[in-house]
């Protein structure tokens, strides 16, 4: 974990990552470390890694623009129509996909 935590900014240094300042690329997740999900939260680095943190996610930060809804993260993003369609774009192409390996059940 150390190389995700330590070394986002060296791994492209073209780029304008791996600080929090303006003109740079932020991805940031607001969690609630309260969640129940995260209990006993003992280590929230390790929690974060390894537990499943869906419903403990408050906010999202992609490429320096908020998505999702502040407080109702799953459910807006979820229930937003852009989600519904590369939804079905990845379900037809799973389905093509199957289809050409010889899985596909019509």
């Amino acid at each position: 974990l150390d190389t995700v935590w330590k070394n986002p900014g060296e791994f492209s240094r073209q780029l304008p990552v791996g600080k929090i300042e303006k003109g740079h690329l932020a991805n940031l997740l607001v969690v609630n470390c309260d969640h129940a999900c995260l209990w006993p939260n003992l280590d929230p680095m390790r929690g974060l890694a390894f537990a499943d943190v869906a419903n403990a996610i408050e906010g999202m930060c992609v490429s320096g623009k908020w998505v999702g809804e502040r407080g109702d993260f799953r459910r807006s993003i979820i229930g937003s129509d852009l989600y519904k369609e590369h939804l079905a774009e990845a379900n037809a192409r799973i389905k093509n996909l199957m289809k050409r390996a010889g899985y596909a059940t019509d």
